[in-house]
């Protein structure tokens, strides 16, 4: 941690049931968000203590939510949080947008639709030479355009998580995300019997590999979320009533 301070960095303090401080944890702010190097921290603490275990684990979670409060990412590094290493590109070149959702530019729209247009096609455009590598049993070959497969599916979800960051933020897009993930639980395998009759609505995809709504699913709803925009901001200068939102979300 010899180059936190260059690097930017946050402390976590840890205080004791007299609220004097008995340990401090620097963070180096790439490196903040480790939880277990936290916890590996902490417990050479609690080894000193060894009766106030409670105590022990009442300062590991104060120390937790103290890292929240200072935004800092409480993550397994096995996790990755790509949205905060997409954010965290934006600011680094001043494109960093903390305002509320949006409606983006014409030309900022056009070159990150082209953007996520290029990356999708790097991936699509290395099937037919992967499948060319494997019919010629060429292992340099397949090697090579897997690689380039995976770089393309990296490149393509970091454009792509550009642009929410960049129209909606990362408050916004968490939690309709995090919508999005219970609302996708709730699907179910396609299932389609000898006589025709599915299991879910037919979405127009091949059922071998399909997730589909069953009956009564319901879609995420994410108007709350944008409710407060800054295109009202410009165009209404005030925002309707909530009332004004309700109604069937397709």
């Amino acid at each position: 941690m010899e180059n936190a301070e260059q690097l930017g960095s946050e402390s976590v303090e840890v205080l004791d049931l007299n609220e004097e401080v008995v340990a401090r944890y620097t963070f180096a702010v790439e490196e903040a968000g480790d939880v277990r190097q936290m916890l590996i921290s902490a417990s050479n603490v609690a080894g000193r203590h060894p009766h106030e275990s409670e105590h022990w684990m009442r300062t590991v979670l104060l120390a937790q939510a103290d890292m929240v409060t200072k935004g800092l990412h409480v993550r397994d590094h096995d996790f990755p949080d790509l949205l905060g290493d997409v954010n965290a590109f934006h600011a680094k070149f001043g494109q960093e947008y903390l305002g509320k959702p949006r409606m983006l530019s014409a030309d900022l729209h056009d070159f990150r639709v082209n953007f996520h247009d290029e990356e999708t096609h790097e991936y699509r455009d290395e099937y037919p030479k992967l499948t060319d590598a494997v019919e010629r049993k060429d292992r340099r070959d397949i090697l090579n355009t897997l690689e380039l497969q995976l770089d393309a599916l990296c490149d393509s979800i970091w454009v792509v998580l550009g642009t929410a960051d960049l129209q909606f933020g990362r408050q916004v897009f968490f939690e309709a995300w995090r919508r999005v993930v219970a609302a996708n639980m709730a699907k179910v395998r396609v299932e389609v019997k000898d006589d025709g009759e599915r299991n879910c609505a037919d979405t127009g995809r091949a059922a071998k590999f399909d997730i589909g709504k069953p009956p009564g699913w319901t879609a995420p709803d994410h108007r709350d979320l944008v409710a407060d925009n800054a295109i009202f901001d410009e165009v209404f200068g005030v925002p309707e009533p909530e009332a004004e939102f309700m109604g069937t979300n397709q």
